[in-house]
């Protein structure tokens, strides 16, 4: 292999589009970032690639992106021994075939970021060919099942432009965790560096049992659980209603387990009732109630004894009839019906 590797980037580290990880590796590995700088004029001899002359960079002003543009520091030039140049530079759309198609300046096909329309009728067009060009493989799967709704809703009649699903974020400060034992991360060990420079086998070893089960218990929350599911949402889709335009007070409630069995969210809770008759009229149970008056009024158990605690954990329709995911069963992994 090469003795010596190069990365020229004109940017900083910072700015590098690449994990931190990827970088780390990579200089226990041996590699040189030659940052700030920006090959001007490849150097030959012999017909062999000889050197290569590198114009010093600078950050300037922030571009269309939000990242600082590199000029060129004037009269400032390096000039590195080498015997190989890889241009890692990306890719341009070929145009041919696509006449009649309008292109955007990058010479990229120019389609609607709704409904994936080119100017052309009935042609639509996704993924790196089209607007800003390239990205991961996964962005462009997306956009083609994103275009396929929209194509399936111009066949049946009417052009449905493609409308982002709603997602209700929080965000989270240090205070929001004060009460949290704080863990750190388990290092995922990896192959010794002098090794792992002369071949291509996997970098990573795995953590074992116990150091997996320690770093999944870092896990504070993972979202809603049941936000595929949730009637609120899909009827919200569906309509297309706005939910953020109806953010008002809410009832700030901590999670409990009162049932052990059942976790509930109230701050989740929409106050339908469902779980209250379902425990009564289908479970024949009476054992959750509307507790409260007015805005505070939150669902209870009226009991918390070891019997009380058993059926709900044979049962657990309550949970399955919750349209919202404010109730979750606690260690049970079969599908309950609340019929």
């Amino acid at each position: 292999g090469a003795e010596t590797v190069y990365v020229i980037y004109r940017r900083t580290r910072s700015e590098m589009p690449a994990d931190a990880v990827e970088i780390e590796e990579s200089i226990e590995e041996g590699v040189t970032y030659k940052f700030l700088t920006n090959p001007a004029e490849i150097i030959g001899e012999n017909g062999k690639v000889k050197q290569i002359r590198l114009q010093v960079m600078e950050l300037g002003e922030p571009d269309a992106s939000g990242r600082r543009s590199p000029v060129p520091v004037e009269g400032k030039f390096e000039t590195l021994d080498v015997d190989l140049v890889i241009m890692a530079i990306g890719q341009r759309l070929d145009p041919a075939g696509l006449d009649g198609i309008t292109l955007t300046k990058k010479g990229t096909i120019e389609a609607d970021s709704a409904t994936f329309l080119t100017n052309l009728e009935n042609v639509y067009a996704v993924g790196d060919a089209t607007n800003r060009g390239a990205s991961i493989a996964i962005e462009a799967i997306g956009e083609g099942g994103k275009c396929a709704a929209v194509v399936d809703s111009a066949l049946r009649g009417e052009r449905k432009p493609y409308r982002a699903p709603f997602y209700s974020k929080k965000n989270v400060t240090a205070a929001d965790l004060a009460d949290r034992e704080k863990q750190p991360r388990c290092q995922m060990p990896v192959r010794p560096a002098a090794e792992r420079r002369t071949d291509f086998a996997p970098v990573n070893l795995g953590f074992s049992d116990e150091t997996a089960i320690a770093e999944a218990k870092r896990c504070l929350e993972c979202g809603c659980h049941d936000y595929h599911d949730c009637k609120l949402i899909r009827y919200a889709q569906q309509q297309e209603i706005h939910p953020e335009r109806f953010d008002g007070v809410r009832n700030q409630h901590e999670k409990e387990q009162r049932l052990e069995v059942i976790e509930r969210d109230n701050g989740k809770c929409i106050l339908c009732g469902l779980c209250v008759r379902v425990c009564d009229e289908v479970a024949k149970q009476g054992i959750l109630g509307l507790v409260g008056r007015g805005f505070p009024t939150a669902v209870k158990p009226e009991f918390r004894s070891p019997e009380t605690i058993r059926i709900c954990a044979e049962c657990g329709k309550c949970a399955a009839a919750c349209p919202t995911g404010a109730l979750r069963l606690i260690g049970s992994g079969s599908e309950v019906s609340c019929t």
